[in-house]
């Protein structure tokens, strides 16, 4: 059975497929899949979808562009036997096809809420589209708007959008975020506070107010952008929201490192500290020196957000694209903090390609708590560096930059 589509454009045909699978349910019932996509010339295979009580059905499309839909194909089994035109089934899912392009765009609107979990809870902030209460001393629930096609759906889509909420709130609040039981909800009595904000121009540690981790006024407002379900995001703040999570990524790393100075002598850090020590202490054992992922994600990050606007130049010798993303980074980080520390952040980027490329270790392996001064080519001050990045300053640096970043560039303006 083959019905045209005519969709030219990946996200449209990505958006008629929900449509079509949720219409699916709607007229069968519960519809497994058996999902083993294959792709053969102009054809791509899904795989086997079961019907109700009816059997299996080989679904497929054709295209003539890669991301688009040319024409739909039901078959029967995996035998992919024609199905009667004008047969019962054959009319059903001809239906379906109908309904599921006439209502393209007509989403229900579906309340998420999860608790989200850190050292310290996040401040009560409340907005049209989410709300953030606290409910324990580490704990904080985020209830938000979320659209989809069918309820099935809901639990994609809002998983996708928690982890880009987890991972912006670790880039405004130098933080790290993992979420937390359900159960939790609750158990826990809830506990209301006024809104508070970030000082201006927050760099280092933590935004720490009320015992509570907080927020600036523009990361309120562009948490409330990106959840709002009635806009999509445009494709430069898919870029920095992925940028985001490899801050994420690597402020978790960091968090390890940092976890394995504490566990030498607890006794010599303040008391909020040792709660840390019992969430950190297996995950710092997997690796002594968690140095080169973190420095290498930090500066990822800073990459990241130099794609967006970034245009090709082309090499008028060989006609190859020229990308110079490191004068991108360091042009990025000068605007917001001058000369000297984009120097410095220079080197760090130069240290996390040989590393990439070479193996080159940015943490002296000799060091054992006693230092024997050498020399090393590869490093600024020519000789070895008993600790090749201070991690604490590089989080501390990339997080302002790319929050200045934010703030100036993608904000939708009131």
């Amino acid at each position: 059975m083959e019905i045209n589509i005519g969709i030219s454009n990946i996200d449209e045909s990505n958006d008629f497929l929900k449509s079509l699978w949720a219409e699916m349910e709607k007229e069968f019932g519960k519809c497994g899949w058996y999902y083993t996509p294959v792709k053969q010339n102009n054809r791509i295979f899904f795989g086997y979808m079961r019907i109700g009580d009816m059997g299996e059905l080989s679904v497929s499309i054709s295209y003539k562009q890669k991301g688009t839909i040319n024409n739909l194909y039901f078959e029967l089994g995996k035998d992919r036997k024609e199905i009667p035109k004008k047969s019962e089934l054959w009319n059903r899912l001809k239906n379906v096809v109908r309904l599921a392009k006439s209502n393209q765009g007509d989403f229900n609107y579906y309340r998420c809420s999860i608790p989200i979990e850190s050292y310290y809870p996040i401040a009560s902030y409340e907005t049209e589209f989410f709300k953030i209460e606290i409910i324990s001393k580490e704990s904080t629930r985020l209830s938000f708007l979320t659209k989809a096609y069918d309820e099935k759906q809901v639990k994609g889509t809002s998983s996708k959008k928690i982890k880009q909420i987890m991972d912006f709130l670790s880039l405004e609040t130098n933080g790290v975020y993992w979420r937390g039981e359900s159960s939790t909800v609750d158990q826990e009595k809830t506990i209301l506070k006024n809104e508070i904000y970030q000082d201006d121009e927050f760099i280092d540690g933590m935004p720490i107010k009320e015992e509570c981790i907080v927020l600036s006024k523009e990361g309120k407002e562009f948490l409330n952008q990106i959840i709002n379900p009635d806009i999509k995001d445009s494709k430069d703040i898919e870029i920095f929201l992925k940028a985001c999570h490899h801050f994420h990524s690597a402020r978790k790393y960091d968090e390890q490192e940092f976890s394995n100075a504490l566990l030498i002598d607890g006794d010599s850090y303040p008391d909020e500290i040792e709660k840390r020590k019992n969430d950190l202490k297996i995950a710092s054992k997997m690796g002594e020196s968690h140095v080169e992922l973190a420095t290498t994600l930090y500066m990822s990050a800073l990459e990241v957000v130099t794609l967006i606007g970034a245009e090709k130049e082309i090499c008028s010798a060989c006609g190859q694209p020229k990308y110079q993303i490191a004068r991108r980074v360091r042009d990025l980080v000068k605007e917001h903090l001058g000369e000297h520390l984009a120097s410095d952040l220079n080197y760090y980027y130069n240290l996390r390609s040989k590393y990439l490329h070479t193996g080159l270790l940015i943490e002296d392996e000799e060091f054992g708590g006693y230092v024997v001064p050498q020399l090393d080519v590869n490093s600024k001050s020519g000789c070895k560096d008993v600790i090749g990045v201070p991690l604490i300053n590089l989080r501390e640096y990339v997080g302002y930059c790319l929050r200045e970043y934010y703030k100036k560039n993608l904000l939708i303006k009131s």
